[in-house]
């Protein structure tokens, strides 16, 4: 029969209790009450104040003087000597503290290895399990933090921050196994399902979104904002931002996409090319591409800058085909502007010069099967009018043939 047993036996047979310890020789009206001192029920009684021990080995240590603990469960707070202010609940439960102070361990072998470490908060079975030092910890969730030895460090979620044994500092991770497999990683957010799982030494990276960096190990500084941004992403200093924007990158460093672009989708292939800036659309189409030389394409076929004095670049982007006597307007503003025309069917090409208040004039390309007006036999023909703003194309070759044209100017412009 245990303690507690006999204590309950012995308070309904109406014996009378003595003031600040609970003793067989005072009862009064079959009532526990402790005006000061320990409540305690199997093992050893401490001599610290305001102290509360439930269960088997419970605050039992020979030499115990800490103050304001609550132990509850089997050899929750065993050897505890020094440490004040500590709540365990659960079996073992930050059994190994010694001086140990405002701790608060709910769950069995929560925070159980932590011997002299502070100020940590362990919720779940296993949580901070093997933690033994380290301080200002959070873990919500089974097995949170299990093998972590770092400080400083939240995890909200089942085995999120599992691994960190080897001293990971100042992260975060909320979500199912987010950052699980980190070991001395540190300054890293992950939230999100599995975010940023297999990163083990990286730092400084912030991964938002369900898998987002889930592939990174040792890659640093990234940023991936959206569900599967980044997921093979083993570079460092990217920036992904979108549903997966950069999954399909790869070794590719300081690289910016922002959208659904996958870094190998739409001609555009930059997985493992570095210092690329994709601007994409909602289907993942590269639309501004600025390479690492700083040269910059529109696949999407005009950039504009309005305004007098912008600079606008009007494109087809892509080929287009003419047929013979067709025309295409190349509608300008009033500012100058170098037109471009390639014949992609016999290499001919040539670039003009139009203005407002005169007519078209080559100031580049080949010598022959060019002309400035609405005249001849010739693969390219451009041409206005003095004192308007249209420039016209035409095709006078006779034959169909397929065409490039680009349009640099001041202001409003395109193809048509």
């Amino acid at each position: 029969m245990t303690k507690a047993r006999e204590l309950a036996d012995f308070v309904s047979a109406g014996n009378p209790l003595a003031d600040g310890v609970i003793s067989f020789s005072e009862i009064a009206d079959g009532n526990i009450s402790v005006t000061s001192g320990t409540i305690k029920l199997d093992g050893n009684y401490p001599v610290g104040t305001a102290n509360v021990a439930l269960g088997d080995g419970t605050l039992s240590s020979g030499s115990f003087s800490g103050n304001y603990n609550v132990a509850i469960g089997r050899q929750a707070l065993l050897v505890n000597t020094s440490g004040s202010n500590n709540v365990a609940v659960g079996s073992n439960a930050l059994d190994a503290n010694t001086t140990g102070v405002y701790n608060s361990a709910i769950g069995d072998f929560s925070l159980s290895a932590s011997t002299t470490g502070s100020y940590n908060v362990a919720l779940g079975s296993d949580s901070l399990r093997n933690s033994t030092t380290a301080s200002n910890n959070t873990a919500v969730g089974y097995q949170s933090m299990l093998d972590s030895t770092g400080p400083n460090n939240t995890a909200l979620g089942y085995q999120a921050l599992q691994t960190n044994s080897s001293g990971g500092t100042n992260s975060t991770a909320i979500g199912y196994q987010a950052n699980r497999n980190n070991t001395s990683g540190s300054y890293n957010v992950a939230v999100g399902l599995q975010a940023l799982l297999s990163n083990t030494t990286a730092s400084g990276n912030t991964a938002l979104g369900h898998e987002a960096l889930r592939s990174n190990t040792t890659a640093s500084d990234n940023t991936a904002v959206g569900r599967s941004a980044g997921f093979n992403s083993t570079g460092n200093s990217n920036t992904f931002v979108g549903r997966s924007s950069g999954t399909d990158m790869t070794t590719g460093s300081k690289n910016t996409i922002l959208g659904r672009y996958s870094g190998n989708q739409g001609g555009l292939d930059i997985r493992t090319s570095s210092n690329n800036i994709v601007l994409s659309d909602g289907d993942g189409n590269p639309r501004v591409h600025v390479d690492s030389n700083g040269n910059l394409f529109t696949t999407a076929g005009q950039l504009r800058a309005t305004g007098d004095n912008g600079l606008g670049v009007f494109a087809t982007g892509q080929s287009i085909t003419v047929a013979d006597g067709a025309t295409v307007n190349l509608s300008g503003g009033s500012s100058a502007q170098i037109i471009c025309v390639g014949c992609g069917t016999t290499g001919t090409g040539a670039a003009f010069f139009a203005n407002f208040n005169v007519t078209v004039s080559q100031i580049g390309g080949s010598a022959t099967s060019i002309s400035t007006t609405d005249s001849g036999t010739v693969d390219i023909a451009v041409f206005k009018s003095s004192g308007s703003n249209t420039v016209t194309f035409k095709n006078r070759s006779g034959g169909t043939k397929v065409y490039r044209i680009s349009i640099f100017c001041g202001e409003n412009g395109g193809v048509s």
